[in-house]
């Protein structure tokens, strides 16, 4: 199974753990447990968890999605007897076909975002392509009959649907390598092989108030867009972003919690002096602190993951 299509000089990732997404449950090959989401309420956990027990394998197990805090015991069971039935349709089939041969393709990719979407928030599903809206009409009717009155096909040659939505310029903003902010400052996304870097810088903006203050709004307003650009341009691995450094030296500031769709984004900015306080102003290289020892550095930087960590669930 292909986990991660091939891009630039990176191969596909290929994997012989088999996993079989549905709306609610995902079917794992090759591990046993039953996972629940995290995002679910601890009693909602449990109930899950009770559904699921009869569906307990010793060849495979579930994972139960976010969606399924809403939806019904027999919606779910049923969900589970469908991706057994693929699965083992799959384990049956295999040994008989010839090398390279596809077993399973992946659906459309707007059956696929329908199907990884929280559906508790969807309020409208538009299309004005015929062929995409009877394909999602055939989906919804077989796997989520309570959002087909959602879908609607969107039919007005006078304006577009494209032009309607500001999907030009949305895909402008989103190759641009420049992101102006509401306030006046901007945003330089820069993805290389390594890394990912964002820079937040003031630009136009001046503010009224104290510089601290100024520097303050900046800095929680690019963590919001800095969120919404990593969604949007599907941005993965390491990203490195690089606030706007406060006064207080030893500050770590949280900024508020962002809602970028699901799951749910906290990001947090770790000024540079912060981590000096832990490390002091010394470089590692070839696996040595000029100044301190290697081992003590890597703990301290740690404890700082660590926390991090906690103050972020």
């Amino acid at each position: 199974q292909v986990i991660r299509d091939g891009l630039k000089t990176k191969l596909p990732a290929l994997s012989g753990n088999l996993e079989l997404p549905g709306q609610y449950l995902v079917l794992t090959g090759n591990d046993s447990r039953i996972g629940i989401s995290g995002k679910l309420s601890q009693s909602t956990k449990e109930r899950l968890k009770e559904w699921m027990k009869p569906f307990a394998r010793e060849k495979y197990g579930f994972i139960v999605r976010t969606n399924a805090g809403e939806a019904s015991r027999e919606e779910i069971e049923a969900e589970a007897k469908k991706l057994e039935e693929q699965y083992l349709h799959l384990l049956k089939t295999a040994p008989y076909r010839t090398c390279f041969s596809a077993l399973k393709t992946s659906e459309p990719v707007w059956i696929e975002m329908l199907r990884n979407t929280y559906t508790a928030d969807l309020t409208s599903i538009i299309t004005d392509d015929p062929q995409i809206y009877n394909s999602l009409e055939h989906y919804l009717k077989e796997n989520d009959l309570q959002n087909l009155s959602k879908l609607r096909l969107y039919q007005d040659d006078l304006l577009p649907l494209y032009k309607l939505c500001r999907l030009e310029r949305e895909i402008d903003l989103a190759t641009s390598r420049q992101v102006w902010l509401k306030s006046g400052g901007y945003l330089v996304i820069d993805p290389t092989e390594a890394l990912t870097v964002i820079d937040v810088n003031t630009g136009k903006y001046s503010g009224k108030k104290l510089r601290r203050e100024t520097l303050k709004t900046i800095n929680l307003e690019a963590a919001k867009e800095a969120a919404r650009q990593i969604r949007l341009r599907n941005l993965s691995g390491i990203i490195l972003i690089d606030f706007i450094n406060m006064e207080n030296k030893k500050c770590v500031m949280m900024c508020e919690p962002i809602n970028a769709s699901r799951p749910y984004c906290e990001l947090y900015s770790v000024y540079l002096e912060e981590i000096q306080y832990y490390i002091g102003p010394y470089q590692i290289v070839d696996g040595q602190s000029l100044g301190k020892p290697y081992k003590q550095v890597l703990k301290r930087l740690q404890k700082i993951e660590e926390r991090l960590l906690t103050m972020s669930y």
